[in-house]
């Protein structure tokens, strides 16, 4: 399980604020990860359950100047990359969070009418300065 968090502040540095956020969130989990750029920040915390290999989730696709923080359990992943163009080999070792950088990057804020399964995350778009926030339509993903 994953905690995520982040903020976008008007000025002034996000690291601080966000370094703050993930020590308030240490009950939560024992791996923190965090990323700032500028003003916005996003960060996870990993409760580690046992056999469990997952940390913490942050994926960038900096040429896209995309940035994630997910907690995601994604279903029916062979017809997500299928749609997405994924070859074959690269799906077993693509991590549910870069599964949904990248259906952000193809369908934006559409893509989780793409998604099947449970998930929350935030998604920082440098290019338009945009935090977009979703989770899954029921809420397994708080």
């Amino acid at each position: 399980m994953h905690t995520i968090c982040g903020f976008l502040l008007r000025e002034a540095s996000a690291a601080h604020g966000l370094h703050a956020m993930l020590a308030a969130l240490a009950p939560y989990g024992v791996d923190a990860a965090e990323w700032a750029e500028g003003s916005v920040g996003i960060g996870a915390r990993t409760a580690r359950v046992e056999g469990d290999g997952a940390g913490p989730v942050l994926c960038f696709d900096r040429a896209a100047g995309l940035a994630i923080a997910a907690d995601a359990r994604l279903d029916d992943r062979d017809a997500l990359c299928a749609a997405l163009g994924v070859p074959q080999p690269d799906r077993a070792g693509l991590a549910d969070g870069a599964l949904i950088l990248r259906a952000y990057r193809r369908w934006g804020e559409a893509c989780p009418h793409h998604l099947l399964g449970d998930y929350a995350f935030a998604v920082w778009n440098a290019s338009t300065r945009t935090l977009f926030c979703a989770r899954d339509h029921i809420g397994a993903k708080p």
